[in-house]
């Protein structure tokens, strides 16, 4: 079976602020820190303003495995407003809220 080193700045990067992890990771309920970052991966990740992001693959990129327990972390990332929901196609994408501030 391959193997990797995801900690040995081998492979590809996402990018953030570090003002993410400082500000909004506290913030966030475990699961919904896993969906914030998974939005982060599918969009910036891959310079992208947003994705059609599937509820599977959400649940592969967090770990997530109960859809329930998806849907209420993926509402709780949108309620708090780090991300957000736009029309796309006959469905919608989600992407990160770049216009979101906080007071620190």
């Amino acid at each position: 079976m391959p193997t990797i080193k995801p900690f040995d700045n081998a492979g590809g990067y996402t990018t953030f602020d570090n003002a993410v992890i400082d500000h909004v990771m506290p913030k966030c309920k475990p699961n919904t820190w896993k969906v914030v970052c998974a939005t982060i991966r599918k969009t910036i990740g891959w310079n992208k303003e947003s994705d059609s992001i599937s509820l599977t693959q959400y649940m592969k990129l967090t770990g997530i495995k109960n859809r329930t327990t998806l849907l209420e972390a993926l509402n709780d990332a949108l309620e708090l407003g780090f991300i957000t929901r736009v029309p796309y196609r006959n469905t919608f994408a989600y992407q990160i809220n770049k216009g979101y501030e906080l007071e620190i």
